[in-house]
């Protein structure tokens, strides 16, 4: 009996692989210990509402706070440590095992609950401070009101208070003016702005260490010092663009600047520059001083982290490059207290604690988006608040680098495993950014893998050939149909091209109507003799390979003013290299000859063309953003198919390697497999977040990766033409960037945001699954065997 079923598994064996193979490798891998659920946690009895408080649902938590429900979650340690203050409508003070204390009475019965904007203790402890819109007070710890800060009805929208660091006056920050008061509700000074002289936030206004002074950064991008009484006495000028934070060094002396210019100054109080500190790609967004001021972190919308010394030299970079997407930024809180660690939080809601060389420590998961992050007073703890959850939660650092710890090894050994039944060959190590693309040489023997600083060639053993770095980001990088020579371009549109040991051999200056930098390419002819940039520019341009120009493709009776929707979405040579094809930001596509002769001309898109050749060359592929389509042209321009069934853009559309299927890619995370009829073929699934699709060399199969699966990592996986799951490769530490196949099909090559680059030999890795599928297969089938006899027997 049990054979008979087993042969009928072996005939429904192709049904059912792609369903079952997902819980083959379903090994998740989280930043948490194995803890109770939710509803079986442990609890403590909130003492003043006698609710139960839920106490640990993530590795090193030690307490959630979950009362708060409008408005963004303030909060605040005592000075001893032992209290929180919480703050959104209500105002709560709580012991640090969950426990609340006291909750204020900022509202009368029946009144309508005010959102609080800054929530904190006095420097020593006794005293409490809130600011909502409708002014600011101050309170005892036993929820006493003793003061309440009014000025007039003028004096603009509050948007947050600060004790002085004696404790002895009260800064209220307004959106016109900043006030400054003493504890006892007497009016000290009035800093006066304008309409165009706005402060910026909370954040952006601070006192000086000895309370003499106060640091503003206004809406307008300016930094100013300013004196107790409420004197200008410095304007800090130098950046070349707008102000994002100032702070002060823990002695006062110097004052630290962040701008969107992608730097930050170093400055002493009369507004004297020190030190540039240069090296982020996008704005410096967040800046904190190591409590001794010798070293100073910056935080950049590039998703990165660096730690200078105060005289402008980088001691080490950070970040996020193995974990996060394109939308998380990297945001610096503050060092330890003994400044022995960093607290930096990102956009994806995650808290990272990191040594101060750089590397990862402690990855605190459970919010969605991060608001506040704070270390408690003696360093061991942290607490945090969310914007969408709008919870807070308590953290212990040991217990939560403990449980990483564990997690981390027991990844290891999955990956081990892992790597053994997926045939990985090698691992390609050296790069510190992501890798972001990874070529095989023409004769598949040699593999070129690329990160914003470096190429470096390898062989297919992973041993190290050569390298060369970039001072400027590059994007990729391409063999010539030789192999002989690399071409490579960056992000600020240089294009060079090299010998294999890395000698420069031409650098080729463009000169056209730049757009944007989002699709620069480049090509060589199928001869190799010549280059032609993809530089989103116009006109486009064709060059040989000794860096003379050799053609300008430009439109006849081209606009005087304006060319802009003239630009050069994307162009690509023939297959005989006979003629090249553009697409422009018009929606067009223009067909010419290498001489740079105009030979068809006509409307595909309403905007942004991008084409491809099929492999014969006798029929053109197009998509055109926001239409959510992609179709298909002979070179007269006559449409002969419209691919649709996409709900949003496609990003992407090829042909197979005989021309008779077309694969599209959407931003939706879809891929689809059509016939040249426009009949769709096949939907592949299971893929999360922006995904890449390319076929084997013979067409016959099919690798789509991912930035995000339900594991929180990047997968690639083979499929056949028909969706079925042939082979899945997991291992990378963060997301796959790029996969494609050997020349000959038998190796992939993966690259990932981890800075790595993985081989994997695709015939192994799919003969040891299908063996596991059907293990799995067999045994499934032998247990629901098994179960029917016993309910026979029943």
């Amino acid at each position: 009996m049990l054979l008979d079923n087993s042969r009928k598994v072996n005939r429904s064996f192709a049904l059912i692989m792609s369903m079952i193979f997902a819980t083959t490798y379903s090994i998740p891998i989280s930043a948490q210990i194995p803890v109770p659920t939710k509803s079986e946690s442990q609890k403590t009895e909130n003492s003043v509402t006698k609710k139960p408080q839920p106490v640990e649902a993530f590795s090193g938590q030690l307490a959630m706070f979950v009362e708060h429900k409008n408005g963004l979650p303030h909060v605040s340690f005592s000075p001893d440590g032992k209290q929180i203050l919480t703050a959104s409508a209500t105002v709560r003070l709580w012991d640090i095992k969950g426990n609340l204390l006291v909750e204020f009475p900022v509202a009368k019965p029946g009144e309508l609950p005010t959102l609080f904007s800054s929530v904190s203790f006095s420097p020593d402890g006794k005293k409490i401070l809130t600011a909502s819109k409708d002014g600011a007070r101050l309170w005892d710890i036993k929820g006493n009101l003793l003061v309440k800060f009014h000025k007039d009805k003028d004096q603009g929208k509050i948007r947050g208070a600060k004790f002085s660091p004696n404790g002895r006056q009260v800064l209220i920050i307004t959106s016109t003016k900043l006030y400054l008061w003493d504890i006892k509700g007497n009016l000290l000074a009035e800093f006066q702005g304008n309409r165009y002289n706005r402060f910026l936030i909370t954040q952006n206004v601070i006192f000086s260490p000895s309370g003499n002074q106060i640091l503003t950064v206004t809406y307008n991008g300016i930094a100013r010092l300013w004196d107790s009484k409420g004197n200008i006495l410095t304007e800090f000028q130098g950046h070349k663009d707008l102000v994002r934070r100032a702070i002060f060094s823990p002695d006062g002396k110097q004052i630290i600047t962040t701008s969107i210019d992608k730097t930050a100054r170093l400055w002493d109080l009369k507004g004297n520059t020190i030190a540039e500190f240069k090296g982020h790609k996008d704005h410096v967004d967040s800046v904190i001083f190591s409590p001794d001021g010798r070293q100073i972190v910056t935080a950049s919308l590039d998703k990165t982290g660096r730690i200078w010394d105060t005289k402008g030299n980088s001691l080490a970079v950070f970040g996020l490059d193995e974990y996060t997407d394109k939308s998380s930024i990297l945001t610096a809180r503050e060092f330890s207290p003994d400044g022995k660690q960093i607290l930096t939080s990102s956009g994806d809601g995650r808290v990272q604690i990191w040594d101060t060389k750089g590397n990862l420590l402690v990855d605190l998961r459970g919010h969605k988006r991060i608001f506040q992050a704070i270390f408690s007073p003696d360093g061991r703890q942290v607490i945090t608040s969310g914007r969408k959850d709008k919870i807070v939660r308590l953290w212990d650092i040991s217990a939560a680098r403990t449980a990483q710890s564990k997690q981390k090894t027991a990844r290891e050994t999955l990956e081990a495993g892992v790597a053994q039944r997926n045939a990985q060959i090698a691992i390609f190590r050296g790069h510190k950014d992501p890798v972001t693309h990874g070529y095989f040489s023409p004769d598949g023997k040699q593999i070129l893998t690329v990160s914003d600083d470096k190429v470096q060639w390898w062989d297919i053993k992973g041993n190290l050939i050569t390298k060369w770095e970039h001072k400027e980001e590059l994007r990729r990088a391409k063999f010539s149909p030789d192999g002989s020579r690399i071409i490579t371009d960056s992000y600020n549109k240089n294009i060079r091209l090299w010998d294999t040991k890395g000698n420069l051999l031409k650098n080729f200056e463009l000169k056209a109507i730049r757009g944007k930098s989002g699709n620069v390419g480049i090509s060589f002819s199928p001869d190799g003799r010549y280059i032609l940039p993809s530089d989103t520019g116009y006109p486009a341009r064709l060059w040989d390979t000794q860096g003379n120009l050799v053609t300008e493709f430009r439109v006849p009776n081209e606009p005087i003013g304006d060319k802009r929707l003239l630009i050069v979405e994307s162009s690509v040579f023939s297959p005989d290299g006979k003629q090249i094809l553009t697409g422009s930001w018009d929606g067009k596509i223009r067909l010419w000859n290498i001489q740079g002769n105009l030979l068809q001309e006509f409307q595909a898109h309403e905007r942004h063309s991008r084409v491809v050749f099929s492999p014969d060359g006798r029929q053109i592929l197009s998509t055109g953003s926001g239409d959510e389509t992609a179709r298909l042209w002979d070179l007269k321009g006559n449409l002969l198919q419209t691919f649709s069934g996409h709900k949003d853009t496609i990003i992407k559309a090829i042909f197979s390697p005989d021309g008779r299927q077309i694969l599209t890619s959407s931003l939706n995370h879809k891929v689809r497999l059509w016939d040249t009829k426009g009949n769709l073929l096949t939907k592949f699934r299971g893929h999360e977040n922006y995904v890449t699709a390319t076929f084997s060399p013979d067409g016959r199969h099919i690798i789509i990766t991912s930035t995000k699966d339900s594991y929180n990592d990047g997968t690639a996986r083979v499929y056949d033409t028909k969706g079925n799951i042939l082979a899945v490769f997991r291992g990378h530490k963060g997301h796959i960037k790029s996969a494609v196949f050997s020349p000959d099909g038998s190796k992939i090559l993966t690259t990932s945001q981890d800075g790595t680059a993985r081989l994997w030999d695709f015939s192994v890795a799919r003969a040891a699954q299908d063996q596991t599928l059907r293990e799995k297969a067999f045994k499934n089938k032998a247990q629901l065997v098994e179960l029917a006899e016993k309910k026979k027997s029943h």
